[in-house]
């Protein structure tokens, strides 16, 4: 009876435990999950058994609950650049610049192209024959361009306004078309009238130009003695003025932009180069004037004297050129250059004074000037100054010289200085020559040429331009130098020296 008694028991004790695992697996209580316990199956036994009790094996599962999450969806970004930001303005003449952005801060760039000036329809104000007249456009910037109408005269066949009744030219100037027809230039003077004026404008077009040799016709008679010109000139062509040996007076427009005048000389501006002068001229010393241009004061019969202020260090070719009257000139003391027949045929002249700074001089500068002061020692022919009388070696006293020692002090050999001297054997060049001009020794006999300083020296076709040409070197032979010289047909500068 007690055996029964206790299985009954247990029985009733593990269908207890069987309901309670059902209920917390249905979610009876919150939080974690609790075992599940299954009952193990007992057999009973029958009455004529015997019973034996063994504690029943619980064996403990555990479950565990999966949750499954749904995956994101995500969709991809696409820029939208509709954002539009000018970062730089543009201008008429300057180039501006765009930012073009998307919300989500990508952007790029755009160039905004300037295309310049809008500019609206010409404004006129009407020239006169004496006062100038101009058109005016704008564009919507502010910007204004302007042309200048330039007085001109209306002239009938005899050179007179039909406006204002004054002169408007002078009769007898010819003009040739130039630029291809779109100016003209003064050919020549054919008038006999002592002042000229030359026009600005000639059968509606601009007279630009003054040609060479438009005043040669006259030479030693001509009768010009005034000649104004128009702000239209922009060009003068060498020797413009030649055939004027009386002229007096040479005024240049205001407003011209290549040229002025001042005191009775025609400047260039920007190269500071006196091209034309007269009788009456006085060079400026304030600078503006640096080079005596080809032909500025040639054939001026009327010329006696002239001072060359400091501060001009060339005159050029035929700058005095037959100038017979010209007694006294006055030269700058850091004169560097005087160009092929500056001062050709001034039969009158007998002060000048060459300073020691020359470093050129070109061929027959001074031919036909019987009068110059020279000075004659052991032979050789010099010009110079008071101080130094040697600074230039012009010629031989007498062409049968075999020997000759330069006089220390000398600074150019000039051209044909030795020229027929066939019995010249040897020549002793000092330290002071800083040029050697060629044909110097042009048919001399020389063999030797010695140097007492060697180095520096140039071979070269332009010794007004420092360093040009070939270096010379191995001058220590006299006999090797002198064939070096004889045969190159060059200037032989030396370079570096002080003046």
């Amino acid at each position: 009876m007690k055996i029964k008694t206790c299985m009954k028991f247990v029985s009733l004790l593990l269908a207890l435990l069987m309901a309670l695992s059902v209920f917390a697996a249905c979610g009876g209580n919150e939080g974690p999950e609790e075992p599940t316990t299954t009952a193990p199956v007992v057999e009973q036994p029958t009455e004529k058994e015997e019973v034996t009790t063994t504690a029943p094996v619980v064996k403990e599962t555990t479950t565990t609950e999966e949750i499954t999450t749904e995956p994101e969806v995500t969709t991809e970004h696409v820029c939208s650049y509709d954002i539009v930001e000018v970062t730089v303005p543009v201008t008429c003449t300057t180039d501006g610049e765009e930012k073009v952005s998307c919300t989500c801060g990508n952007y790029y760039t755009n160039t905004l192209w300037c295309e310049g000036h809008q500019f609206g329809d010409w404004t006129t104000t009407d020239y006169t024959c004496t006062a100038d007249g101009e058109k005016t456009r704008s564009c919507h910037c502010g910007e204004v361009e302007r042309e200048v109408l330039p007085a001109r005269h209306t002239a009938d066949d005899e050179g007179m306004c039909t406006v204002c009744g004054e002169v408007a030219y002078t009769k007898g100037l010819v003009f040739e078309l130039i630029g291809n027809g779109s100016a003209y230039m003064l050919d020549q003077y054919q008038g006999d009238s002592v002042d000229v004026v030359v026009p600005n404008f000639y059968n509606g077009l601009p007279v630009t130009k003054i040609d060479g040799g438009a005043f040669t016709r006259f030479f030693e008679e001509g009768p010009v003695e005034s000649i104004k010109l128009p702000k239209t000139i922009t060009e003068i062509s060498s020797e413009g003025f030649g055939g004027c040996p009386n002229l007096k007076h040479i005024e240049m427009a205001a407003g011209n932009p290549v040229y002025h005048s001042v005191d009775n000389c025609l400047i260039q501006t920007e190269s500071r180069t006196l091209v034309a002068g007269c009788v009456n001229s006085v060079i400026p010393a304030d600078g503006s004037v640096t080079v005596i241009g080809d032909y500025a004061f040639a054939d001026c019969m009327g010329l006696t004297e002239i001072v060359i202020p400091d501060g001009i260090t060339r005159i050029n070719v035929c700058a005095f050129q037959q100038c017979r009257n010209l007694e006294s000139i006055t030269l700058p003391k850091d004169l560097l250059y005087i160009g092929i027949q500056a001062f050709f045929r001034c039969n009158a002249l007998t002060n000048i004074s060459i300073p020691s700074s020359i470093k050129f001089v070109g061929l027959q500068a001074f031919d036909q000037c019987y009068n110059l002061p020279y000075y004659d020692y052991n032979n050789l022919r010099y010009l110079g100054n008071s101080e130094n009388p040697f600074v230039l070696l012009v010629d031989v006293t007498i062409e049968e010289i075999t020997t000759c020692t330069i006089v220390d002090g000398t600074r150019v050999i000039c051209y044909q200085a030795f020229k027929n001297c066939h019995n010249l054997d040897s020549v002793l060049i000092p330290e002071s020559v800083v040029a050697i001009h060629e044909d110097a020794f042009e048919y001399s006999g020389l063999e030797k040429l010695e140097f007492e300083c060697t180095e520096g020296w140039y071979q070269t076709d332009s010794p007004e331009i420092a360093g040009s040409g070939v270096l010379m070197e191995n001058l220590s032979s006299p006999r090797d130098t002198a064939t070096a010289f004889m045969s190159a047909g060059k200037h032989w500068v030396r370079n570096n020296v002080e003046s």
